[in-house]
């Protein structure tokens, strides 16, 4: 007599690139990083500064001795940390109670029914999308719990001398919202002048519902300018995101683009290593879906970043 042990399933391809997309495209961040896929390891970030001008009259036979000024590469480590999801399952509850889940196979061999992928990925969409946001912006390698797989924005933001921080006013509240919008559009440097379009002004639902309080007090009323669903500040667009702490507000070049100072690392393959359904255990009822990925955040340079903690 012998007992059949079903292994490890792996996902269909359709199943892999719902997961790429639900881990790293789905989340309120996603818009304003350009995505670095495939890092395994740590990847340059460049980023050139000129103090010489670029364009001078015509010469013959140029020399180093007609140049005057420097031009400057810096760099980041774009790096990556292991994050791995574990969800149980045990589809012989499933036998009797729910017939669109249940199982195929003997009672000593159940094989996992293919609706229950769907219950997974909208598992992954409503949950894990909020936990990666919260990663992305408020991630601390030194804490604990969910955010202890990478440092994320606000920790890279303090801890960086380049970073241009603005003045503590204080708390974000109805009398100071403008004035501390004011203060981040004057500390943008003049190299930055013609990027402001691209240049959100961040800030979480606290701070947007203050603004929009503060923005209505006005007597003008239009402090704040509202076109269609876009509101803007001195053209930088505003913007909240629920994963952003109180009384922190920043502004950098953001976006999808090759120009957006904001990236975002992804490592990810959905093969057997990475991403199985498998039994605890030989003769067990439970089952397992493991995910494993990588993901880390960074910016190319802490001089293009505005930045505004108040207390």
């Amino acid at each position: 007599m012998s007992i059949t042990q079903t292994t490890a399933a792996k996902f269909t391809a359709d199943t892999v690139v719902d997961i790429y997309k639900i881990l790293f495209t789905g989340d309120e961040w996603a818009p304003e990083q350009r995505l670095e896929a495939g890092i395994d390891k740590p990847r340059v970030l460049p980023k050139g500064k000129s103090s010489q001008n670029l364009f001078q009259a015509n010469i013959k036979n140029p020399r180093i001795a007609d140049i005057s000024g420097d031009i400057t590469i810096n760099y980041r480590l774009l790096e990556v940390n292991r994050v791995m999801s574990l969800l149980g399952l045990t589809p012989e509850d499933w036998r009797a109670e729910f017939p669109d889940f249940q199982p195929s196979g003997s009672t000593i061999d159940l094989v996992m029914n293919p609706n229950v992928l769907n219950v997974i990925m909208e598992l992954l969409k409503n949950g894990v999308n909020t936990e990666i946001a919260d990663l992305v912006y408020k991630g601390d390698t030194g804490g604990a719990g969910q955010l202890l797989f990478t440092d994320g924005y606000s920790l890279k933001f303090k801890a960086d001398a380049e970073v241009l921080d603005v003045a503590n006013i204080g708390v974000v509240t109805v009398a100071n919202a403008l004035d501390i919008l004011q203060d981040i559009t004057n500390a943008v440097p003049a190299r930055l002048k013609s990027k402001i379009p691209s240049m959100p002004i961040y800030m979480n639902k606290n701070t947007w519902d203050l603004l929009q309080e503060a923005d209505r007090a006005t007597q003008q009323n239009a402090t704040i300018l509202q076109q269609k669903d876009q509101f803007s500040f001195r053209g930088h667009p505003l913007k909240w995101k629920a994963s952003m702490a109180d009384n922190e507000l920043f502004s950098t070049p953001a976006g999808t683009g090759r120009d957006s100072n904001l990236v975002r690392g992804v490592w990810f393959e959905g093969d057997t290593d990475n991403f199985l359904m498998y039994r605890e255990q030989p003769g067990d009822e439970d089952w397992l879906i493991l995910l494993k990925f990588s993901l880390g955040v960074q910016y190319r340079t802490g001089e293009d970043v505005v930045f505004y903690v108040g207390s």
